[in-house]
């Protein structure tokens, strides 16, 4: 990190990408987080507040979508972050791939990214057998965890 012209500090993204940061909030709460990263959320053009604001709408909508639209093609559903990106898990009730569900999710996934400001989305379908795989045992969709619908 170098300092500009204006004697503030510049983040390259190439340079400083993967260099760990220290943000200091008002109310002291501190944030670890990456060049990269930083980067990444400030393309939103938002502050966190309304960013989570726009989750939350976003997760009102998708489990809307579910219990309306795709009641019988999904056992659950689960929303992950990981790092500044979003990750919907979504089990179909089939054991295999479930060819209509893709469709729905792609259509769904157009909508959200038209419709909600959250930054990269992804939407997925996993097994439900085989949802530890891909999702952390702590948010198990047994567990009535956000979007559980079985």
């Amino acid at each position: 990190m170098e300092s500009s012209q204006s004697n503030r500090p510049v983040i390259h993204e190439n340079k400083d990408g993967e260099k760990t940061y220290i943000l200091q909030c008002e109310d002291n709460h501190v944030i670890y987080t990456q060049g990269k990263q930083i980067i990444e959320d400030s393309k939103l053009r938002i502050s966190i507040s309304d960013w989570r604001q726009e989750v939350e709408s976003m997760c009102h909508h998708i489990a809307q979508w579910v219990n309306t639209q795709a009641t019988s093609h999904i056992t659950g559903w689960i929303l992950v972050q990981k790092g500044s990106q979003l990750t919907g898990y979504f089990c179909p009730q089939s054991e295999s791939f479930d060819f209509v569900l893709a469709d729905e999710l792609a259509d769904l996934s157009i909508y959200i990214v038209r419709n909600f400001n959250v930054g990269p989305l992804e939407l997925l379908q996993i097994p439900f057998k085989d949802r530890g795989r891909f999702i952390d045992p702590k948010w198990d969709l047994n567990d009535g965890n956000i979007g559980a619908t079985r």
